[in-house]
């Protein structure tokens, strides 16, 4: 993949809102021909592994899709690869 992989960001503030995206997030990648990942950012993630999750989505190009909450995400994270930012409720 090149540099200039699309990236997004989808923020959402409730667990059932979060779960649905992922739900569709999953089958839409098993379901694609192009391999994509994505990560997932909420209040059951450790600060150890925010920074790895963050790290992947920066560094890798197969990680495309970050689905954060909006309060265990709003501050503190650099995500400047992404080119679209989503709010999702």
């Amino acid at each position: 993949m090149s540099d200039n992989v699309s990236k997004f960001i989808i923020f959402a503030h409730h667990k059932a809102m979060m779960d649905a995206i992922q739900d569709r997030i999953t089958q839409e990648c098993t379901d694609s021909k192009t391999k994509v990942e994505f990560m997932r950012i909420d209040g059951s993630v450790t600060s150890e592994e925010r920074i790895n999750l963050v790290n992947r989505f920066q560094n890798n190009n197969a990680v495309r899709i970050a689905l954060l909450s909006i309060t265990a995400a709003s501050t503190g994270l650099t995500l400047t690869k992404a080119q679209t930012v989503i709010f999702a409720e």
